[in-house]
């Protein structure tokens, strides 16, 4: 149970941070948007997809792998190589950083026309130096997570995200009068100044917590003196398949733009000729070019919809990273029992983020999208046919980590590039119909992480054995979650009929629906006692009220 505990706790603390983060990061788009428009959220957002496909080199799955090398030392008593793990990661990445980084500057304007958009030239330039502070901070987070300490990674993460928004904003606003493009350029700068910072603070952390991190002693184990070598070689070995895994999906979403940016052109020209606006989820459409018309789609799905649905998601990849540790660690005592139960209680705290999310956001895509952008309040439909695939892409990312813990790397990211290969046949497929239009992608996304979760159940199921209870997994939560919607809905209705104020009561709404999706899932028992005793204050609830 404790180590049940500690999974709990480090996922709590994470999720906590990318919780502050993702509405930072939310808040923060929303006078970016009204200051650049769905047309400027289309070239920001393409520039900083391709900057995510960069850094997945060097960084994205850094803290996963880091951490996972660091905790198996750990949990042996071999210190000494556990800090070496850190030391050799950050000469190898900080090298290749360097070198992407060159690479995204100096190559912005062939990425550009490959994207068949030249605006994105100088946001690539001015995100590349971001490149570098990104994947020393990565390797450092990695670190502390390998030791169990997240709260590092919390504060630096929350501080990165609180800069970056509000430099964003002000250089959006300084440079609007150059241009959208300016402006879009201006944003990518506040991402830099954000790292920046949060480097610093997790800097200032490390050293003055250095002389208390064991990192000289070494126990007996098949870790001891390792040499510089075969700790790079190690860390290949398990950054190859995170970052092949991660990157698919990178790729995915830059592949989504590019045909957006070829396909969509041709499918809006057919709508517009058919005099078929009212399938063209853009106010004004009818007096828009198509130029205009395709940007301001393309910024809907990358601007607003991938943002608003990243925010739930984030939450639940940080559970998947919390939980990596701890499933290394069992695996190095081969300790399997442990490894099924820590599985059932990370799928398990999943699923209870991602069900009320999926259908909260479902039910209120209307509201949150006139809350959040009043100025240009379109993208609504694309929430409300896309916000399922959060239930499979909470799937798929948890037993990712669970896989990922227990070195199967190569798993997952063999399941990841069969679903993304079915993506792109759907694309192609639903692109053949201009109703669809922009939907395609959302579409093809929610088929995509079906078949990777899918693939990765029953891939756990038959090398472990492992039976799951589906009812208390995902039954009991959805029909908690439908009723929650259902009460939610109908109090929102009510408030707004009495006094017509829909974004102040949005607000206390979705406070209660939280308390209320608790008391019901208590009832219903989605949620059980030994749930609530996992978690800190539990067990003073549970004597107080239950």
């Amino acid at each position: 149970m404790d180590t049940n505990k500690g999974i709990i706790k480090g996922a709590m603390i994470l999720a906590i941070a990318s919780f502050i983060s993702r509405i930072l990061g939310m808040i923060y788009k929303i006078p970016i948007t009204n200051i650049i428009g769905d047309e400027g959220n289309a070239v920001y957002a393409s520039a900083y997809n391709i900057y995510i496909l960069i850094i997945t080199f060097s960084a994205i799955g850094m803290p996963s792998a880091i951490s996972k090398l660091v905790s198996e030392r750990r949990a042996v008593g071999a210190f000494k190589e556990a800090h070496k793990v850190y030391h050799t990661a950050l000469i190898y990445s900080t090298i290749l950083a360097f070198c992407l980084a060159g690479i995204l500057f100096f190559g912005a304007e062939a990425i550009a026309k490959l994207m068949n958009n030249i605006n994105l030239t100088m946001p690539l330039k001015a995100l590349a130096p971001t490149t570098i502070v990104v994947t020393i901070m990565a390797v450092t987070r990695g670190y502390f997570q390998g030791m169990n300490h997240m709260m590092p990674t919390a504060i630096s993460q929350v501080t990165e995200q609180f800069f970056n928004a509000m430099f964003s904003i002000i250089l959006a606003y300084a440079f609007i009068d150059y241009g959208i493009i300016a402006a879009a350029t201006g944003s990518t700068l506040g991402t830099g100044v954000g790292a920046l910072v949060g480097l610093l603070v997790l800097s200032i952390i490390y050293f003055i917590n250095r002389k208390k991190i064991r990192h000289t002693r070494s126990s007996t184990s098949v870790y001891r003196n390792e040499s510089g070598v075969l700790i790079l070689k190690r860390i290949l070995m398990t950054i190859i398949p995170i970052v092949l895994s991660t990157s698919i999906f990178s790729i995915m979403t830059n592949i989504d733009t590019m045909m957006l940016n070829y396909y969509l052109p041709s499918i809006i020209d057919q709508l517009v000729a058919q005099d078929m606006y009212s399938a063209i989820p853009v106010t004004g459409a009818r007096y828009m070019d198509i130029r205009n018309i395709v940007d301001s789609l393309t910024g809907q799905y990358l601007g607003k919809y991938l943002t608003i649905i990243n925010v739930p998601v984030s939450l639940i990849l940080t559970i998947a990273m919390a939980a990596m540790p701890a499933i290394s660690a069992s695996m190095a005592k081969k300790d399997y029992n442990d490894i099924k139960g820590k599985i059932k209680i990370v799928l398990k705290i999943g699923f209870l983020f991602a069900v009320p999310s999926a259908i909260g956001l479902t039910i209120f895509a209307g509201p949150i999208m006139n809350l959040l952008y009043r100025n240009v309040s379109d993208g609504k439909e694309l929430l409300i046919y896309g916000s399922v695939s959060i239930l499979f892409i909470a799937t798929a990312q948890l037993t990712t980590g669970v896989l990922q813990g227990m070195g199967k790397q190569n798993i997952p990211t063999k399941n990841a590039f069969i679903a993304c290969i079915i993506k792109v046949v759907c694309n192609f497929v639903f692109l053949k119909f201009p109703v669809l239009n922009i939907y395609s992608v959302v579409h093809s996304t929610t088929i995509c992480y079906i078949v990777y979760a899918a693939l990765n159940i029953n891939y756990l199921k038959n090398s472990l054995k492992i039976r799951l209870n589906w009812s208390s997994l995902i039954l009991k939560p959805i029909y908690s979650g439908i009723l929650m919607g259902a009460g939610s809905w109908g109090l929102f209705s009510i408030l707004n009929w009495f006094y017509n104020i829909p974004n102040i009561w949005l607000l206390i709404v979705i406070g209660i629906s939280a308390i209320l999706y608790g008391i019901i899932g208590i009832l219903t028992g989605a949620i059980t006692k030994d749930d609530l005793e996992s978690i800190p204050g539990g067990k003073r609830f549970i004597k107080k009220f239950l």
